[in-house]
């Protein structure tokens, strides 16, 4: 009989999954189409070096080094722009505790890809986000905005016999 997985273990299986769905498509832009003389063309050396940064974050988040992780991750999106790094990102933010960092990624990633099968998680991290981050504002009955009110300003055109 086998248990479900924890959020923690589905968490860490997603982001294992996004290695390859976050640089194929730098490397589907670094690979030129292939000739008649040539059937594979290596990657370039920036899809390389992503790869490279890719699996190091990898390695820091699995040890809970999330800001390494961060690092690691954020240099391969700019080497690849893959949008799956931007999970990567934000799983790492959320897990070190970075609430609003984490929230802005998860969005920017679901913008970014909008087909993406991870949307759904994302979308769950973003709800879960939006409340331990975006407290609503407290609602503003009568009697709270009285006393947020300022006092009356003294009529100072009065006689000031009138006042003693």
């Amino acid at each position: 009989m086998t248990s479900a997985p924890s959020a923690a273990a589905r968490s860490r299986l997603t982001f294992a999954g996004l290695v390859v769905a976050a640089l194929a498509p730098a490397l589907a832009r670094a690979e030129p189409a292939p000739s008649a003389a040539r059937s594979e063309t290596p990657p370039s050396q920036s899809a390389k070096e992503a790869r490279e940064l890719f699996a190091q974050g990898q390695i820091h988040y699995s040890l809970g080094e999330y800001e390494q992780a961060i690092a690691q991750f954020r240099r391969a999106y700019e080497l690849t722009s893959a949008p799956g790094l931007l999970f990567n990102i934000a799983q790492a933010h959320r897990l070190n505790g970075d609430c609003k960092q984490a929230l802005a990624i998860y969005r920017h990633f679901v913008r970014m890809a909008p087909d993406s099968e991870y949307r759904p998680e994302a979308e769950t991290q973003i709800a879960a986000l939006v409340v331990r981050c975006e407290p609503a504002p407290a609602p503003l009955d009568s009697a709270s905005a009285d006393r947020k009110r300022p006092p009356p300003a003294l009529d100072i055109t009065a006689p000031l016999s009138s006042m003693l």
